[in-house]
């Protein structure tokens, strides 16, 4: 039987317009979320849910309509914008211990303040990846690691693997060769906030166009997969394998 959406609201879900890898996401080990920009429930031209393509729904959400971002095809694709004042969240409902690998596609527009890309959902359990007023980008959980230089206008990959003592955070397009490694902390995520830190400041002001989430650290052969992947999909992001 099919369901009808309730009057006013929208999901979207057109598929990929570019996309010569074979490989899915839904094909990594150890995924326990999946973010995609043109899979959402959009309410009065903004997006309400973003969508867990995982099969675990766990579902970000955001019930305040003004602090919704709003979908826009960039970079052949549809992402949603986030303006400074928006951001998406989710309890997980299981604290899930290191290590973790995220991964984030990206695109900063204002460099000025702290401008988180995503967080944990709670102050306990967080692990992080933002931009910096330096500017850098920097990924941790309770301890930090420093990334490349970030610009405004430029999409990004990025992958963080969050195993203390050996994280390492690949920021800018290249998963090969990480940007910083070493101490991030140990912390849980049970949760996600994507466009703010978990209490809804340090709001992001730019585009995201993909959020993965898997436990587990991945090795160069599957970043390279995730790498392929994006490069594949988006205009203008070549990830370095």
């Amino acid at each position: 039987m099919s369901r009808r959406m309730p009057f006013g609201r929208r999901r979207n879900l057109r598929g990929p317009s570019r996309v010569a890898s074979a490989f899915e996401p839904a094909q990594l080990p150890g995924m326990i979320a999946w973010y995609r920009g043109d899979q959402t429930v959009d309410t009065d031209g903004a997006v309400a849910t973003w969508t867990d393509l995982s099969g675990h729904d766990r579902h970000l959400t955001q019930g305040t309509a003004t602090a919704r971002p709003t979908p826009v095809t960039r970079a052949g694709q549809r992402a949603l914008s986030f303006d400074g004042t928006d951001f998406l969240q989710v309890a997980f409902g299981a604290e899930l211990s290191q290590p973790t690998t995220i991964y984030a596609v990206w695109e900063v527009t204002n460099v000025v303040g702290n401008r988180v890309i995503f967080d944990g959902d709670d102050t306990t359990n967080r692990q992080f990846l933002y931009c910096s007023t330096t500017p850098l980008i920097r990924m941790g959980s309770t301890t930090e690691i420093s990334g490349g230089t970030p610009s405004a206008g430029q999409i990004y990959a990025s992958a963080c693997v969050f195993n203390s003592p050996t994280s390492a955070i690949y920021a800018k397009s290249n998963f090969i060769s990480a940007d910083g490694t070493g101490v991030s902390g140990n912390a849980k995520l049970d949760g996600l906030t994507v466009g703010a830190a978990f209490n809804g400041t340090l709001t992001f002001i730019g585009y995201v166009w993909e959020v993965i989430v898997c436990t587990g650290a991945h090795d160069a052969a599957v970043r390279k997969l995730v790498g392929d992947y994006f490069s594949s999909r988006y205009d203008g992001l070549t990830v370095t394998t």
